[in-house]
């Protein structure tokens, strides 16, 4: 055989073995297109109406209707046309009202959001049923805090579930608001106790029979014990350079002041004193911790 055969009897060969080889090989996959997403069929009676309804449901601080601009409609429009466009934002940019879809790439001071399932497809009747809408200021983490303890937390503790589930939700939401409202009054500078909104709900004269609640109060107290005992020994002043002059100094002991006032402020309320109460009277041994550090408290203030 010539160089010439030889050359063209491998190449042949081998690429046709590399290509049979290649298939038996790789391993099979299915391929996944993106289906078309579905385009709603609105009249223009419908698009104007759905329009509207999410210019009157944007809530922000200041909002003046003449701010609607024919490009922020065409946005609104444009978002309930692309159904695979799961989130709107609505906002103000520099003074300027504005909308995107997803989240503002710049910080703004409040939105409106309305969210909808991909591929979710509105019409008039059903708007109003099926839309998420929410409004979100720049104290992102004091808006979740409000929205879980003030809608979804009483929702869920009144749902219809196993008692033994249910006690270990409630006690696992309890903890995480009590961590998300002391991290938001420390961004502010300040001691906040938190106080379950099932509280304010609950038959004070037949709480102590029910042990699960008494144990959620329980951890309750204890996260409180934690944040009093940390503000309590918070008594040095912290400065860049090593010279405290005494207008720092009198700063510290003044914001230390307003801090232990606020946080005695909260001891006297009607909603931390039933807590107390209720451990108590069903003989909490946490009891004692917790009437120490308010002593100490209201020590301190006198101080």
């Amino acid at each position: 055989m010539s160089k010439k055969d030889y050359t063209g009897y491998n190449y042949a060969a081998e690429s046709k073995n590399d290509s049979s080889s290649d298939e038996e090989n790789k391993p099979k996959q299915i391929l996944q297109h993106a289906a078309e997403a579905p385009r709603p069929q609105y009249t223009d009676e419908e698009l104007d109406r759905l329009v509207g309804y999410i210019q009157r449901m944007t809530t922000l601080f200041a909002l003046d209707h003449r701010d609607w601009t024919e490009e922020n409609l065409d946005i609104i429009r444009r978002w309930l046309m692309e159904v695979d466009q799961a989130l709107l934002t609505i906002f103000y940019d520099a003074n300027k009202l504005s909308a995107c879809l997803g989240f503002p790439v710049a910080p703004v001071s409040d939105l409106t959001y309305f969210y909808r399932e991909p591929n979710f497809i509105f019409t008039v009747e059903n708007f109003h049923d099926e839309i998420d809408i929410g409004t979100l200021h720049e104290d992102v983490d004091g808006c979740l805090l409000k929205v879980l303890q003030l809608v979804f937390a009483p929702i869920l503790r009144n749902s219809d579930w196993n008692d033994n589930v249910k006690s270990r939700f409630c006690k696992a939401i309890d903890k995480f608001l009590g961590y998300l409202t002391s991290l938001n009054s420390k961004m502010a500078g300040m001691t906040v106790l938190y106080v379950p909104h099932v509280v304010k709900q609950i038959d004070k004269g037949n709480a102590t029979q029910d042990r699960e609640f008494v144990k959620n109060m329980e951890a309750v107290v204890v996260f409180w014990t934690n944040q009093i005992r940390t503000l309590l020994t918070d008594k040095t002043l912290v400065v860049q350079h090593d010279l405290v002059v005494p207008e720092e100094e009198y700063e510290f002991w003044l914001y230390r002041f307003e801090v232990l006032h606020g946080l005695n402020a909260q001891l006297d309320q009607d909603d931390v004193q039933d807590i107390i109460t209720i451990l108590r009277a069903s003989q909490s041994v946490y009891i004692k911790q917790i009437d120490e550090l308010i002593s100490e408290c209201r020590q301190e203030m006198k101080e």
